[in-house]
């Protein structure tokens, strides 16, 4: 096969591919609402930990 050959694909082709590509969608909207929540709890722990410390002269 050359370069400028296209692969021939098949229904089954095309579905399993869009079967992957929203998979990884999934996963990557997963990671992108696990990273914002560890984000805003992270902030909170930071907001908390400010009002906790002692205050010295």
């Amino acid at each position: 096969m050359t370069p400028s050959d296209t692969p021939i694909l098949t229904a089954q082709d095309i579905q399993t591919i869009e079967q992957r590509a929203h998979a990884m969608r999934s996963e990557a909207m997963a990671q992108l609402v696990r990273s914002a929540g560890a984000a805003i709890a992270n902030a909170a722990r930071k907001i908390i930990a400010l009002f906790q410390r002692p205050h010295h002269a």
